[in-house]
């Protein structure tokens, strides 16, 4: 009896190179098949095929906690960094206008209060509270008015009735300030009350320290 002949000997063994890669990727999915029914013998064997489906309930509190977390850390951080920085920025502004209203408050009483027994006194006074800028524009006004109060014995007491801010940053402020004047002069035996309203501008230093700006009576 003859034998027919043996085709899968010739199988096992491709010849070219074709034959020998789809060779190589059967046995590859062979592979993976077995695989996959050993998994999913391994998880019959530890419980139900429906336990294994499905997430436990301890897998759905763990999912749902991490999801409430993520949500908490990409909503809650960024606006807790926003208070903050609000907080901040209002506590900044804050402390400049508690500096501002009392720089401003004595840079009025010493722009109004003078006496011609000290008079150079009184101005050096009032250009330490001055920017530099500002203070080159004051000296000249000052020097100009010195004769003057020298001659007639001015002497001025100011008082600040009333201050406000009106506007505000950390670099820069403008002040209202609602000032009396009671000077006296040889011309007048008794006190003049002059009512003055005063707006000041004032800048922050590189030292901290606000200086006056520019000064205008309105």
């Amino acid at each position: 009896m003859t034998n027919a002949p043996d085709d899968s000997a010739d199988d096992a063994k491709p010849k070219t190179k074709a034959e020998r890669l789809e060779a190589k990727a059967a046995r590859l999915r062979e592979a993976e098949l077995a695989r996959a029914e050993r998994a999913k013998a391994a998880q019959l064997a530890g419980g139900s095929a429906a336990g294994s489906a499905e997430a436990r309930p301890w897998q759905i509190a763990t999912g749902i906690l991490a999801l409430v977390l993520a949500v908490m850390l990409s909503v809650g951080i960024p606006y807790t960094l926003s208070q903050r920085s609000k907080v901040d920025h209002n506590a900044s502004l804050n402390t400049a206008r508690t500096q501002v209203l009392k720089t401003a408050r004595q840079a009025a009483i010493d722009f109004g209060s003078y006496d011609y027994r000290h008079l150079s006194a009184d101005f050096a006074k009032v250009l330490k509270e001055l920017t530099p800028a500002f203070r080159t524009n004051y000296g000249q006004v000052a020097t100009k008015l010195q004769g003057a109060i020298q001659q007639y014995k001015g002497i001025s007491k100011a008082s600040v009735l009333e201050i406000g801010v009106t506007s505000l940053s950390t670099k820069k402020a403008v002040v209202i300030v609602l000032m009396d004047q009671s000077v006296t002069t040889t011309q007048s035996t008794t006190a003049r009350i002059d009512r003055n309203r005063l707006e000041m501008t004032l800048a922050k230093q590189k030292s901290g320290d606000w200086l006056v700006s520019n000064l205008l009576l309105k």
